[in-house]
């Protein structure tokens, strides 16, 4: 095992926080599952996962796709379906600059977020280093050129030992991003990022790129990358069928919402201030407050970014996060926290209700 690790160096961060995950989530099973007799096998699947996560054998060779590119904590929880909506075959436009052409390679859309792979290459490979606009000349990255490993090399020394000029090469959304990863395939950028989209149809990419040691006006090129997805609506919808009070908070929940599919979970939650609440409460909460979704046992469910709070109605606020579970709860537990207030303020568990079930009472 030593030997192997020494072969292949140590484990991306991505897989081993996906590793971490799946040995938490199996010792806590093994904890509540003491007397079940399929102990034995949850056992040997924690000494696989810890083999995996020493070894990274298959991390060293392997190509990954777009859903091994997202959030850990979402790839653990992967619907099996998750595969039917990343699309390949994309129609776009631009993404072609004068030192780097940007292609979208893989791309869904599960009727919230689009998620994409922009594949990043430089327009001469013989005068051109790309570097990733998350990085600095003096980071040094892993570079995997036909199986062997350069350790220690930073993007300046690369760029000057080949006599190339360095260029930074970045991509960003005017929609929130939820998550990015940047990784490389030789020399080329892999960006794949997370972003609520509303028309998949038509979506645009910012770009940009740096000549990073240039001088003058012209060391920047801004350009932009357009491109349309298939739409592919695969939530599966529960909610609050009726407002809940919030007395600490002097406010009411007026909408709690978990929106599943094949990728990751949405949870939109939205309040208003009360018209009686006081003086103290209303200062308390002028920053909004943070929801946090609160287990079965009673820890703080990690979230896998999402958008801030953001302003609703004339004193309410509204916010969304994002979670990777496994089924749609017909229940749900809030704590609501942040402002001006150290502590948490009201913990409610209220029921949700299936969108389909609700519409049907409303047409009644």
């Amino acid at each position: 095992m030593t030997d192997m690790k020494n072969l292949y160096g140590p484990a991306p961060e991505r897989f081993v926080l996906r590793v971490s995950h799946t040995v938490q989530t199996l010792s806590r099973e093994e904890a509540q599952h003491r007397a079940h007799p399929r102990l034995p096998r949850r056992r040997l699947a924690l000494a696989v996962c810890l083999m995996l996560l020493a070894s990274a054998t298959a991390y060293a060779t392997a190509r990954f796709g777009l859903l091994d590119r997202l959030h850990p904590y979402i790839q653990a929880h992967l619907q099996d379906d998750a595969g039917t909506l990343v699309q390949t075959d994309i129609p776009q436009q631009g993404g072609q600059l004068d030192l780097a052409t940007y292609t979208a390679e893989e791309a869904l859309w599960d009727g919230h977020q689009a998620y994409v792979t922009v594949r990043i290459s430089p327009a001469d490979a013989e005068k051109i280093l790309l570097m990733d606009g998350q990085s600095f000349p003096s980071d040094s990255y892993a570079w995997q050129e036909t199986g062997d490993r350069v350790q220690g090399e930073t993007f300046s020394k690369r760029a000057a030992d080949s006599g190339r000029t360095l260029i930074s090469a970045t991509l960003w959304t005017q929609n929130a991003v939820s998550y990015r990863n940047v990784r490389y395939d030789g020399e080329e950028i892999l960006y794949t990022l997370a972003f609520a989209c509303d028309a998949p149809e038509s979506v645009t990419l910012n770009l940009c790129t740096i000549d990073v040691y240039g001088e003058g006006e012209n060391t920047r090129q801004w350009g932009e990358l357009t491109f349309s997805l298939t739409p592919t609506d695969v939530r599966q919808t529960v909610q609050l069928s009726s407002p809940v009070k919030l007395p600490l908070l002097g406010a009411t929940l007026r909408i709690c919402r978990v929106e599943k599919t094949p990728i990751a979970a949405y949870l939109t939650v939205a309040y208003e201030m009360n018209e009686d609440a006081t003086d103290q409460q209303r200062v308390l909460t002028q920053q909004g407050i943070f929801v946090k979704w609160i287990d079965e046992d009673g820890s703080e469910l990690t979230d896998c970014g999402g958008g801030g709070i953001q302003p609703w109605g004339e004193e309410g606020c509204i916010q969304t996060r994002i979670y990777a579970v496994d089924a749609l709860p017909d229940a749900i537990t809030l704590a609501f926290a942040g402002g001006m207030y150290k502590g948490d303020y009201d913990i409610v568990t209220v029921p949700l209700t299936p969108l389909s079930t609700i519409d049907a009472q409303t047409e009644e």
